[in-house]
């Protein structure tokens, strides 16, 4: 087993320029990790924000169609409804063309 002191031996006997050159590769290595997170964060957060406007579009054209499908339904139901009216009409005029003719 080493005891503590060994292994304050072994550092002592590293130079100083080795541990600052190690430093400085790891400090190296580390920034190049962070600047590829970073920009892969801004690709993402970039892809988001092309999704989002995307959606938005969708949503607009969704609700644009869905007011155009409405609007003909009423006008559909409308058009039915007065073609209704107008058989009972129809039917109304034919009794009473009856009722003359008979007469």
């Amino acid at each position: 087993m080493k005891k503590k002191s060994d292994k304050k031996n072994i550092i002592k006997k590293e130079k100083p320029q080795t541990v600052i050159a190690e430093i400085n590769q790891r400090r190296e290595k580390e920034r190049a990790e962070l600047d590829r997170i970073a920009k892969m964060l801004i690709r993402r957060d970039f892809e988001l924000t092309e999704i989002r406007a995307k959606r938005e579009k969708e949503r607009a054209d969704t609700e644009r169609k869905t007011e155009e499908l409405e609007k003909f339904q009423k006008f559909a139901v409308g058009r039915e409804l007065k073609m209704i009216e107008l058989k009972k009409e129809i039917e109304k005029l034919k009794e009473e063309l009856k009722k003359y003719e008979s007469i």
